[in-house]
């Protein structure tokens, strides 16, 4: 786990330097990916757009049961975590993620893919 003022600084700098991003969760059995550029960032939210504007994922960052990890895939071991992995990042072996997860509703991967 990381602090979440850190996690609030890899954001920043993902947004200040514009890098695209896979976002890719799950929230009570639905499914979403996307890919895209943090277009907003306050303390309480981060909301992630696609580059044509038409979609966009926005995850509240202010609920105070969420944690932070920040990770590259060569790190998970776990056999278990292996499988919740998105078939993109076993395969992204220099990139790192960062992790927004509440235990009972979602998982956000903020994954760096430029």
């Amino acid at each position: 786990m990381i602090k979440r003022d850190e996690a609030m600084g890899l954001l920043n700098k993902f947004q200040s330097e514009g890098t695209q991003l896979l976002c890719t969760g799950s929230i009570f059995g639905a499914e979403f990916k996307l890919v895209g550029k943090i277009t907003s960032l306050s303390p309480t939210v981060v909301s992630v757009s696609s580059a044509d504007g038409q979609s966009e994922i926005t995850v509240r960052l202010d609920q105070p049961d969420i944690g932070f990890e920040y990770r590259e895939p060569k790190d998970v071991v776990n056999p278990h975590e292996k499988d919740t992995l998105p078939a993109t990042f076993k395969s992204a072996a220099g990139l790192g993620f960062l992790l927004a997860k509440n235990p009972q509703r979602y998982v956000v991967f903020f994954l760096e893919t430029s």
